[in-house]
């Protein structure tokens, strides 16, 4: 599952999380006539993942495995494109690295791009387990997070951005979604949380987000890190939520609380001042709502409510800090 504002159906009823069945052999050929070998090719999910390599030079190839699909593969397209623009101009100061995309367009109906491709082990695995390397990275996270905040989201055009044009609407829409997942939940008493959405939504400022910021998105390389997989980027989401994501990612399905309160530490005490005013005002609404997003999450994995009841009564203590 993902963010609260991002629907999994399309406006055409087309669910882009639903993966169709490609045909690998096919893929392969098509690679092959494009005089590339492909050194490993797989479909774990919703997309095929190959390295080719041509001559010296290995890449990364993505293909989506349906048309709906396609459409967030788009959207990482143009995501990386922008970005790389806007870090080519700050050299070489950056704590991290975005995929710079070769090649892009449509095979048999599915787009498909071609990119730099990092060889190398995630920052953290999803799963439960010794997080003492991630620690490690908290500041160079952080550089990240405040690397997006300082972006003017109307000089970025990200494809999902494209038919933007209500925030009432837009609001409206990821207020009854939310709303929905919290019906679907009747077993918790979730209604304190909801009074920060119904705030939220009073509220509501943009930001930058990459849309799925975890540490099992970040590639090591060097002393640097790769950020992969940016389908829901974006410019029309809430500011403060890739931060959000990662801390709540990090309590409950890292199961480390410690560390998802050392790296908001990290992240307060490291923003602009001009800065701090507003996210003392928004990131709680924010959190909120994901912490909803978690027991939703929980439901349908059918996974334990514990870890999500424990940040929710520190949430409402103001202990989650």
């Amino acid at each position: 599952m993902n963010t609260p504002d991002i629907n999994s159906a399309t406006e055409n009823g087309q669910n882009f999380r639903e993966s169709g069945i490609v045909h690998l052999s096919e893929a392969k050929d098509f690679l092959v006539g494009k005089w590339f070998q492909v050194k490993s090719i797989r479909q774990p999910w919703r997309n095929v993942f190959a390295v080719i390599e041509s001559g010296k030079w290995q890449f990364a190839f993505k293909l989506a495995s349906t048309p709906w699909v396609g459409e967030r593969l788009k959207n990482e397209v143009s995501w990386n494109i922008e970005l790389n623009k806007i870090l080519e101009l700050s050299g070489d100061t950056n704590s991290f690295i975005i995929p710079k995309i070769f090649e892009s367009g449509e095979w048999n109906g599915l787009p498909y791009y071609i990119s730099e491709y990092f060889p190398g082990a995630f920052i953290n695995n999803r799963t439960p387990e010794d997080c003492e390397i991630l620690e490690s990275w908290l500041e160079r996270i952080v550089d990240c997070n405040l690397f997006f905040l300082s972006l003017e989201d109307d000089k970025l055009n990200f494809y999902r951005d494209r038919d933007f044009t209500n925030i009432a609407d837009y609001t409206d829409r990821g207020a009854r979604r939310i709303e929905s997942w919290v019906e679907d939940i009747p077993e918790r008493d979730l209604s304190l949380l909801m009074e920060q959405i119904t705030a939220l939504k009073k509220g509501f400022v943009f930001g930058v987000n990459h849309g799925d910021f975890i540490p099992w998105h970040m590639i090591m390389q060097g002393e640097k890190f790769v950020l992969i997989d940016g389908e829901h980027g974006s410019t029309k989401t809430l500011r403060y939520y890739d931060i959000s994501y990662f801390y709540h990612r990090v309590y409950t399905a890292l199961q480390n609380p410690t560390l998802a309160k050392k790296y908001l530490k990290i992240l307060i005490n490291r923003l602009p001042q001009a800065e701090k005013e507003l996210f003392e005002k928004q990131f709680p609404k924010v959190l909120a709502s994901r912490i909803i997003g978690g027991y939703f999450d929980a439901k349908h994995d059918g996974t334990s409510y514990d870890i999500h009841d424990q940040l929710q009564e520190k949430f409402l203590n103001d202990s989650y800090k």
